[in-house]
């Protein structure tokens, strides 16, 4: 039997599933009494076959929905409505019976109250039977259509093609395919997103829509793992882990204030973890590749008590040489070394509760920062692209751990969910920042971030016409930072800044989202989440001599963010929705201030006007999303450097500021075995009005002027053919390209650019190309690869003499390995 014959026969079962639940006689649903149900755990579509004997009711189930899943036992006197929600209660889905006497399943957020025909296959070709009596379809490929994915980022589960939000997901598999395994990996591949890297994982600087830290000290978005935010503040390097065990990652363009709270005026980032299961399962993978990179990673799930504990354990460890020689008298180059762990329990006491506790640790040490001089023959450093001479050694340390707890008990009509969250990160970066071989100036910075979260949801069904989430979160975050810049002994040995700072900031919300199936095909969403922080900020700082000394800035701030859809279903593959969002950005202050300038600074707001569009078409062959937003800006918080040496450093707060544009990503399977994606955005970002600017020391007006990170053109295309080898395997070639136009690193160099023709400080734009190619079974999957297949000689961040994160051409190999 073929590879594909061996998956198409799963698929044929979840097909043959559906014809008999379809065709099933006995239409009572049961309601009025009760049955004795026995139903022992196993696939959720023979688990609803069994269902449909016990109860004599009929169901009908997606088969694209209920593939792949499971369903608890289940056993004892119940009416079948309940042993039905039962079965149903890990999946995402729900059934709800209609008027024509059946039941239909669902998904757990989709439109209810009409009697719309629920979308499904039963199958695309004949059927033949086996010996042993199973039904595989001979015909079908597994790409012949472009695959549905569910996701949460509604905080409910929802095909993605239902969500009225510019989203773009990654599941399992598409994270497999393009080898994601840090931010930039997936950044690359979404529209509208930029990112800078300032020279190792703890330093990246993103932007959606424009929008992004160019000042103040929250984020600009929030980055939540399992619910829980990672990376409240921006003044902490928060390590960008590799991705390992993760069921999924959503990128949501746009503020996100309702769902997600303060500080996601530019988006979410939301990333789902892998749960332990019932059944036991081990992968394990392994990568070795140019400049002696190795990559080694692994998963096992193991089922400790059967329908009442399961425990699943990851790791990963990483290596690489570097491609950066350091042939000074610091000796270490770029190479880092990083490790992590997670563990995660999943107890399900009965059938209504389910508590998933998780627990990981990161590590990472970089040498030298990923930088090259811009001009080596002024700086003495010898002629090569990736080397460069210091005096002193440069690193980077990161620890972290991050514990999650999140439960949720079923009521039936109600559903309770508590997330809790704390993670304590560790940073510590030692900079030469003359990079030379002379002792000139250094800096030594140490971050530590604690922060705590505990959040309660409850989700609430109206008579299947209004669907309700509403809930209260309460955070809090602590951040303790010590900095000295100084001269080195070729430059007097002094001291020139020593701060000593710490912020703490309480933050407590109420939201609420509701969802109103005001007609068959047409919902209204109204949304908000009211918020109240308190943040008190204090220093202890030398400047060139000067003691100052800040006993504490205090700032409160409180904002209602509210959100507005309309969504209308032309037909079941084709919606469009229009929105209105608000979003906000809490204020606080700065340590060191010029003369005249305040410390306080102001919240910031954003509101977000969106139209958009998503579509399946040609037999699903085709799947289209598009938006158009346009983005008002106010108060927007952005860094001012108050002299030549950026001494000074501080936020100001920017009147007004757009942006707008569009993006469009689409998937395509033209023909049987090719799986083609393409992505763009368009962006026109610019400041509106900012008369106090302050650049170089100078007071200057940037009204008209663009946003730094803001790339007008970001566009990525995937292609990937498959074919079957033999009875065995399939063998694959994909092709991934992206493109990234020019950005800025701040105001001051688009200020310096846009008068003075000076791109000192320009990141030029840049194409990537990415083969791979492979085979793949069940069981194991070899790729070889190239990545940035024609040597572009490109860097994502610039900073005054260096270019920052440069990339070479890589090759490697890849196995993976499972128990599947």
């Amino acid at each position: 039997m073929t590879a594909s014959k061996i998956h198409l026969r799963t698929r044929a079962l979840a097909a043959a599933s559906m014809i008999a639940l379809s065709i099933a006689t006995g239409a009572a649903h049961g309601q009025g009494g009760e049955t004795h149900f026995e139903i022992e755990a196993q696939p959720l579509d023979k688990a609803l076959l069994e269902f449909n004997k016990q109860s004599g009711a009929m169901v009908m189930a997606p088969q694209d929905l209920i593939q792949g899943k499971t369903a608890p036992a289940i056993n004892g006197q119940m009416p079948p409505d309940e042993a039905l929600a039962r079965l149903l209660r890990d999946s995402g889905l729900k059934s709800r019976p209609t008027s024509n006497g059946v039941y239909t399943v669902t998904l757990a957020a989709a439109a209810a109250g009409d009697d719309r025909p629920v979308p499904f296959r039963v199958a695309q070709a004949e059927q033949a039977t086996q010996n042993d009596g199973s039904v595989f379809v001979d015909d079908v490929n597994e790409g012949a259509e472009v695959e549905q994915m569910i996701v949460t980022s509604q905080r409910r589960p929802q095909l993605l093609q239902k969500v009225p939000i510019s989203v773009t997901a990654f599941n399992a598999d598409a994270i497999r395919a393009n080898q994601i395994e840090s931010l930039q990996d997936y950044f690359k591949l979404t529209p509208n997103v930029s990112f800078s890297n300032n020279g190792n994982r703890g330093r990246n600087q993103l932007a959606v829509r424009g929008v992004g830290n160019i000042g103040g000290r929250a984020n600009s978005f929030g980055v939540y793992v399992d619910g829980f935010n990672i990376a409240p503040t921006s003044s902490i390097r928060t390590f960008d882990p590799n991705l390992v065990s993760v069921e999924r990652i959503e990128i949501l363009r746009g503020p996100q204030g309702t769902f997600f709270g303060r500080n996601a005026t530019a988006g979410a980032f939301n990333i789902v973890s892998k749960k332990p299961g019932s059944e036991f399962f081990a992968e394990a993978e392994a990568e070795y590749g140019s400049f002696d990179s190795v990559l080694a990673r692994g998963a096992v799930n193991v089922p400790v008590a059967e329908d009442l504990l399961a425990v699943r354990v990851s790791g990963y460890y990483e290596h690489t040489d570097g491609f950066i020689d350091n042939i000074g008298p610091a000796g270490r180059g770029s190479d880092f070394d990083a490790y992590g762990v997670r563990g995660t329990v999943r107890f399900t006491p009965n059938d209504r509760l389910t508590v998933d506790i998780s627990i990981r640790h990161n590590d990472y040490d970089h040498g030298t920062n990923a930088y090259v001089v811009r001009d080596p023959v002024t700086l003495g450093v010898p002629d090569g692209p990736y080397t460069i001479e210091t005096d002193r050694e440069e690193f980077a340390l990161i620890q972290g751990e991050i514990i999650t707890a999140n439960i949720e008990y079923d009521f039936g009509p109600v559903t309770l969910t508590s997330i809790t969250g704390y993670i304590d990160n560790r940073y510590r970066e030692f900079d030469d920042r003359d990079n030379s071989p002379l002792d000139i100036q250094f800096q030594d910075v140490r971050n530590n971030l604690k922060s705590w979260s505990q959040e309660i949801q409850i989700s609430a069904s109206f008579n299947d016409r209004v669907e309700l989430i509403a809930g209260a979160i309460y955070a809090d975050d602590e951040v303790t930072a010590r900095s000295i810049r100084a001269r080195g002994a070729d430059a007097g040995g002094t001291n020139i800044l020593d701060f000593d700072q710490m912020e703490e900031s309480t933050t407590w919300a109420i939201f609420a989202d509701a969802v109103w199936h005001a007609l068959p095909r047409l919902d209204v969403t109204i949304g908000g989440r009211y918020t109240e922080s308190d943040y008190t900020r204090t220093d202890n700082n030398i400047l060139l001599g000067s003691m100052t000394v800040n006993p504490g800035q205090s700032v409160n701030d409180s904002d209602f963010s509210p959100r507005f859809v309309l969504t209308y279903e032309w037909a079941d593959d084709v919606l469009t929705y229009a929105s209105a969002s608000k979003g906000f950005k809490m204020g606080g202050a700065s340590g060191i201030v010029p003369p005249g300038a305040s410390p306080i600074f102001d919240k910031e707001t954003i509101w977000n006007y969106e139209i958009g569009v998503k579509a399946r078409l040609f037999d699903n062959r085709l799947q289209v999303n598009a938006a158009g937003f346009y983005m008002d800006w106010k108060d927007l918080q952005a860094f001012a450097f108050d002299n030549p040496d950026d001494l000074i450093f501080f936020v100001q707060n920017a009147a007004e500021a757009s942006t707008k544009g569009f993006e469009i990503e689409a998937s395509a399977v033209p023909v049987d075995g090719l799986n083609l994606t393409f992505g763009a955005g368009y962006l026109d970002a610019q400041y509106d009005s900012f008369e106090n600017a302050r650049v170089g020391g100078m007071i200057t007006d940037l009204g008209g002027f663009g946003l730094p990170f803001a790339p007008e053109w970001t566009v990525n295309a995937t292609g990937q053919y498959t074919h079957p080898l033999g009875d065995y395997l399939d063998g694959f070639l994909r092709f991934e390209w992206s493109f990234i136009d020019d950005t800025f690193r701040n105001f001051d160099a688009q200020h310096n650019f846009e008068v003075n023709g000076d791109r000192t400080f320009l990141v030029p734009s840049y194409n990537v190309v990415n083969l791979r190619i492979g085979v793949e079974h069940e069981n194991f999957r070899v790729v070889a690869f190239a990545e940035n297949l024609f040597d572009e000689n490109y860097f994502t961040g610039i900073r005054g003499a260096t270019l920052v994160d440069p990339h070479p051409r890589v090759f490697g190999v890849r196995v993976s390995v499972n128990t599947n």
